[in-house]
């Protein structure tokens, strides 16, 4: 009966070994997987056996493999990478549109500006010059097409996120049904390294929709992940729930979540590279509004004057500047009937006044230097300089925002390694004591085989 039950206990010693054996081999053979978190083999000693009034051992059973994860340090983990994803985004995308406002060359508004009203204290020499006229003219409308390229980088680039938002939300609706789909295998699972298997692999769907939406996890103690966006659940269980993407009346981008009754708006709450593309949304439709605002006060000055001067002909100056309420800087342009006749610009201050009056040129100048925007606090240099600064401020926080989530979330990928990370050094230390130890329990089988047949050679 001893010998049996020797023989039992060594046979349980390999298979203890043998896994142990294969669960390292998991884990050195995952060790550069994305999302791997390492399994150590559990083990548990058998109940003893009684024999002769002696508790006497029957070896060990393999009863898991666990799967090192910090619940606290993922929930940290996916909250980071949607936070380093979201102000990556919104820097990136900003400095793209930092780049239609430039300062320095001459194709840039400001000095499209200082062009134009440089072109028109030249006309003041000769106000009957053809060619100062036409000069004036030019320059203004390469100012007024300087406007309207910024204007449609920025309305590009506000549409384009309209765009990749909708393409991209299938693609998102199939990683959450994943997720429920994973959170079901998880909870059917019989072992509990298939049950790990799972959780990696859900786990990995989850920072990618971190990554991209911004959406949060919290790991429950069944081991599946309930994944919510702004604390609108999105997956709970083997459920979820699908999000919608439709362009508003203003040209902008929203965000649904379906509900057990309809859609909930959850723009304001998207995180992640596309929360960075709604927050860059939200500057931009910022940018738009200060553009159109300058030129909005801009041209109307500027007309006003002109309609106080007399053309060449001696008639009332007509607009020298169009634009249309709400859109101004996108369709701000030179009257098409003055672009096309030079000598319809309003230069004279009296009907009766010589071709070479220049009286309300000289006021048309002026309004440049006017203090006409901010409450009367700027002129215009000042007021399209203060657009300039308002997309440098933009820049310069989100890239700042940029180095406190890279580091933080450097900082959470360190914590998880050390948590959940391989250590090759580790896994071929451990892999050296289980081959010992099955070939430990194998020398034992032999020895007891060799006792038994020794033992039944006596007994014949």
């Amino acid at each position: 009966m001893s010998l049996i039950s020797s023989l039992n206990t060594a046979a349980s010693g390999l298979r203890v070994a043998s896994q142990g054996i294969n669960v390292t081999s998991h884990n050195v053979t995952n060790a550069t997987t994305e999302g791997y978190s390492r399994r150590t083999l559990r083990v548990e000693t058998s109940l003893p056996a009684l024999s002769g009034g002696f508790g006497i051992g029957t070896g060990a059973n393999p009863v898991g493999a666990k799967r090192s994860a910090d619940i606290f340090v993922n929930r940290r983990l996916v909250d980071a990478v949607g936070q380093d994803s979201r102000s990556s985004s919104r820097y990136q995308t900003l400095r793209t549109v930092e780049a239609s406002f430039d300062e320095v060359s001459q194709n840039g508004p400001a000095s499209l500006l200082a062009n134009f009203f440089d072109s028109m204290s030249r006309l003041t020499q000769d106000p009957s010059d053809g060619s100062l006229r036409e000069d004036a003219l030019t320059q203004g409308e390469r100012f007024t097409d300087g406007i309207q390229k910024v204007a449609g980088d920025l309305q590009t680039g506000r549409e384009s996120i309209y765009e990749e938002l909708e393409q991209t939300s299938s693609e998102i609706n199939n990683r959450l049904s994943q997720v429920a789909q994973f959170n079901a295998a998880i909870t059917a699972s019989t072992t509990e390294m298939g049950a790990g298997d799972f959780m990696d692999k859900r786990d990995q769907l989850i920072h990618e929709l971190a990554d991209e939406f911004g959406f949060t996890a919290v790991f429950n103690g069944d081991g599946t992940a309930q994944v919510s966006i702004g604390g609108h659940a999105a997956v709970t269980g083997a459920e979820f729930r699908s999000i919608q993407v439709q362009q508003t009346a203003a040209g902008v981008a929203q965000v649904d979540l379906e509900t057990g009754s309809g859609t909930v708006d959850v723009t304001d709450v998207v995180g992640g590279y596309f929360g960075g593309r709604l927050d860059a949304q939200s500057d931009i439709v910022g940018f738009e509004a200060d553009l159109n605002t300058f030129v909005d006060t801009l041209g109307t000055a500027f007309n006003t004057q002109h309609a106080a001067g007399f053309d060449q002909t001696g008639a009332p100056g007509g607009d020298f500047f169009t634009f249309s309420a709400g859109s101004e800087a996108a369709t701000f342009s030179l009257d098409t009937a003055l672009a096309a006749d030079s000598s319809l610009i309003a230069a004279a201050g009296l009907a009766t006044a010589a071709a070479g009056d220049g009286a309300n040129l000289e006021s048309l100048i002026g309004v440049e230097s006017q203090l006409l925007f901010a409450g009367g606090t700027q002129d215009s240099t000042e007021a399209l300089g203060a657009v300039y600064a308002s997309v440098g401020r933009a820049v310069a926080t989100a890239e700042m925002d940029n180095y406190t989530a890279s580091a933080t979330l450097d900082d959470l990928r360190a914590l998880r390694d050390a948590a959940s990370g391989v250590d090759l050094d580790q896994e071929a230390a451990d892999l050296l004591a289980w081959q010992a130890s099955y070939q430990a329990s194998a020398r034992v089988v032999t020895t007891t085989n060799q006792m038994l047949a020794e033992l039944m050679e006596i007994v014949r």
